[in-house]
């Protein structure tokens, strides 16, 4: 299109109210869901059924859940139905489950989990299973248990456990498919540690980095440039304000604009122009209403354009699938449920704009929910079930007490393009559904970076509420930029994006092993420094895969890809790119990295008192090069730690010793430590690389009589308290002190851990008995020290005594008493 046509409107250059984002994180679309593509398609995508039709911006009910709950967890599958699991019940934490299938309107049977859980989190994986992580238990203690639920056997597997307890966490997806799970809480004592669950390895990996507090009650989303930005939280006695950047490619945290409110219970939802939104929670002391806008590119935050109509804290916020609105429902204040509901534009004057919407049938404290379709990406146009959004359970308390069973759905207007990015010269088809049939409908064109502003000839909705304009072709002039379309009517907007002439490239990630297998889940990408406008990245499908939408300033560039993916050695490949069309064939073999396993040596005694203490490395192939530098050793044993490495091919021994004081020793293996034919290892993995070291022996704290003194009792008790837990106590440990007494002896030793008891047999007589404890090295504690040390007597102690009075009273005299 020409840019002075009568759609067209020239403006200068300068910051488009609906950006302000740099190319860099607005070039990035969600491109996750284009390695998907192929699975989705796979399913029976039930959802293509005839749903409910909601008017928009209204709620509607739907079937019932088998049980009320509050507290749980929901996630969309890829067949069109949303999984719900667990919560509290009117009978406590749950391991149910049910899924809700548009289709029917009904929640539908599904296998329990193994683990009954609450306040956990639910996360999609790449292959279409479910990861359900942490939670709280039954027993109100945080869970470090995971299990992952596969819709296409409608079962659920265990997996790997989590290195922490926690509930309250947050759990992000990647761009390569991991999931980072970040802070949470084990019965009130909060969280610091991140953990990266990799769903191709099927194990969680403890992170040296942390957060810069632990908190709990936090909110986290993933930038466009694939950084995961964690904000707020409760750190156990405060609310806080500071803001987090997890960097997987770095694996490093760093802190980033802190927010202007301290608040904890509030949501973080990634907006279309990549900018985030955190929105309500409370502090210290009361709900919020307030939002903030967090820019991860300049690093900066902004309060939104206006407040919440109601403060709220563990609400819903749900960036709405072609529509790019936030719909915000549920949560509570004064510890009652809201039952209001509102939306989020971005698009709307300076930082956006909070609007009423109606209200759920009810308000909803604790529910779960989500939409039900996926948001666009570069293959993943539109869902099965565009325009609904689905909100079960929850309660009318911020206790979850009296857990509802009902769900509802709410209806939305959408508006999307066939495709992520066009050639010049192609006609952009503009779709929607969910407008008011009959109504004129708007559509806008705002440039990023901003040069044009279209206006496109309204169209008119149907009467099933759909639209299509197939009016706009971008030309030459167009390359590089991205367009922020938006429909508006007279109910509703919508808004979505799409951008002009990049070029895509294509090609296959394999392994260097035996047969070259493809590699799923790889990661393909370019960034400014490498000759592609902003950081883009794809991820492989199953068959390795990948489809990039690479664009540049001007008509050509020259550009380089780099490969990577877990377990493997990153590649690059460099070559000249004219925009628009396809290349095709730019493939990448990735070598494959040794594994390594660190467990405590075969017979190594844990707990124990000797150094050092061994552990077991093992690599999958042979490798050179391990030494000690290549270990890591941490814990919190005292003492300067060191370790000696013997051993070749696939097996080592580490041999740590240095320890002074009493604590945990736990050896890895760092990544490159070694090599095979020179490529460098993984991290290690590890099931048991952690080894309690004591050397403090054990004493008696006390030796105390039992009952009261003095005593005509044939038997009297003592309580022996030792220092800490001790064994191999008996009557042979302890010895009578008698005056005046004839036949006294220890009857029975009962009792353990800290705590025992000597029965004694006073004998015959008056007189006294005292319980003393004679050290000769067989009580020992777990680590094999012995009472007082090594050494017959270091132990002794000395107890209370008993004063023995058996004899009866007689009358001496009975005598006039004047």
């Amino acid at each position: 299109m020409n840019k002075t046509s009568k759609h067209s409107t020239k403006v200068s250059n300068g910051s488009a109210k609906q950006t302000g984002a740099s190319a860099k994180a607005l070039t990035r679309s969600t491109v996750f869901a284009a390695g998907l593509a192929a699975l989705i398609v796979s399913f029976s995508l039930i959802g293509r059924a005839i749903v409910p039709q909601v008017p928009t911006a209204t709620w509607a009910p739907t079937g019932d859940m088998s049980v009320g709950r509050a507290g749980a967890s929901a996630v969309l599958l890829y067949d069109g139905r949303m999984l719900v699991t667990g919560g509290m019940t009117d009978n406590g934490v749950s391991a149910s489950a049910e899924r809700y299938s548009p289709s029917g309107g009904a929640f539908l049977s599904t296998p329990s989990m193994s683990a009954a859980r609450a306040n956990h989190t639910s996360t999609l994986l790449p292959d279409g299973r479910v990861l359900v992580a942490g939670g709280a238990g039954a027993d109100g203690h945080a869970l470090s248990a995971a299990e992952i639920y596969d819709p296409h056997t409608n079962a659920w597997m265990a997996a790997a456990s989590m290195h922490r307890a926690r509930a309250g966490h947050t759990a992000t997806t990647l761009f390569d498919g991991r999931v980072v799970i970040a802070g949470g809480d084990d019965a009130g004592v909060t969280v610091d540690s991140i953990e990266v669950f990799d769903p191709y390895e099927g194990v969680f990996t403890l992170l040296d980095a942390v957060l810069t507090n632990p908190r709990t009650g936090h909110a986290a989303a993933l930038s466009y440039d694939g950084l995961v930005v964690i904000a707020g939280g409760f750190d156990g006695t405060h609310a806080l304000a500071s803001l987090d950047v997890y960097n997987p490619y770095e694996n490093a945290v760093t802190s980033g604009a802190s927010l202007a409110t301290a608040r904890a219970g509030h949501t973080a939802t990634t907006l279309l122009d990549g900018k985030m939104l955190f929105a309500g929670g409370a502090s210290d002391s009361s709900e919020l209403a307030s939002a903030e806008i967090y820019d991860p590119v300049a690093n900066t935050m902004t309060a939104a354009g206006g407040s919440l109509a109601a403060a709220r804290q563990r609400h819903q916020a749900i960036l709405l699938p072609h529509n790019s609105a936030v719909l915000i429902v549920g949560g509570t204040s004064g510890g009652n449920a809201v039952a209001t509901a509102e939306l989020y534009k971005s698009w709307i004057g300076d930082g956006g704009s909070f609007e009423a919407t109606s209200a759920p049938s009810a308000g909803r404290a604790w529910a779960a929910g989500g939409a039900l379709s996926f948001p666009a990406g570069l293959t993943i146009r539109t869902g099965p079930n565009d325009g609904l959004v689905m909100l079960a359970g929850g309660s009318a308390s911020s206790s979850a007490s009296s857990p509802m069973k009902s769900a509802e759905l709410y209806g939305f207007a959408t508006v999307k393009t066939d495709h992520a990015d066009y050639n010049p010269g192609t006609t952009v088809t503009i779709t929607g559904g969910g407008w008011v049939p009959g109504e004129s409908v708007t559509l806008s064109l705002v440039e990023y970076p901003l040069h044009d502003v279209h206006s496109l000839v309204p169209v008119t909705a149907d009467a099933s509420g759909n639209i299509t304009s197939t009016e706009f072709v971008p030309d030459q002039d167009d390359l590089g930029i991205r367009f922020f379309l938006t429909a508006t009517g007279s109910v509703s907007q919508a808004q979505t994006s799409f951008t002009d002439g990049s070029t895509t490239i294509t090609g296959i990630v394999k392994s260097s092993e035996a047969g070259n297998p493809a590699i799923s889940g790889a990661t393909v990408t370019c960034d400014p420094t490498n000759g592609c406008n902003g950081t883009i990245t794809a991820t492989t499908d199953a068959s390795g895969t990948y489809s990039i939408a690479a664009s540049y300033g001007g008509s050509s560039s020259s550009i380089t890809l780099t490969a990577s993916a877990p377990g493997f050695v990153s590649s690059t490949t460099a070559f000249f790119s004219v925009s628009g069309g396809t290349i095709t064939g730019k493939n990448f073999t990735l070598a494959k990295r040794p594994t390594v396993t660190i467990n405590q040596a075969s017979g190594q005694a844990d707990p124990t008192n000797v150094s050092p203490i061994n552990f077991t490395a093992i690599f999958s192939t042979s490798v050179t090069g391990f030494a000690s530098s290549g270990v890591t050793i941490t814990g919190t044993a005292g003492g300067t730690k060191t370790a000696t490495v013997t051993g070749s091919g696939t097996t080592y021994n580490v041999a740590v010793s240095g320890m002074t004081t009493a604590g945990t020793v736990i050896a890895s293996v760092k990544q490159d430590a070694a090599t095979a034919a020179g490529v460098g290892n993984t991290v290690s993995t590890s099931t048991d690389n952690t080894v309690t070291y004591d050397a403090t022996a054990p004493s008696v704290s006390s030796i105390n009589r039992a009952t009261s003194t003095p005593t005509n009792l044939a038997n009297v008790q003592f309580a022996v308290t030792f220092s800490e837990v001790v064994t191999g106590v008996d009557a042979s440990d302890f010895s009578l002190a008698t005056t005046g007494v004839s036949g006294a002896s220890v009857s029975t030793v009962s009792g353990s851990g800290t705590t025992y008891t000597v029965t004694v047999n006073t004998g015959s007589g008056d007189g006294s008995v005292g319980l003393n404890l004679v050290d000769d090295d067989s009580i020992v504690d777990a680590a094999a020290n012995p009472l007082g040390g090594s050494g017959a007597g270091n132990g002794n102690f000395t107890g209370q005594v008993y004063t023995v009075d058996k004899t009866t009273p007689s009358v001496v005299s009975i005598n006039r008493a004047g």
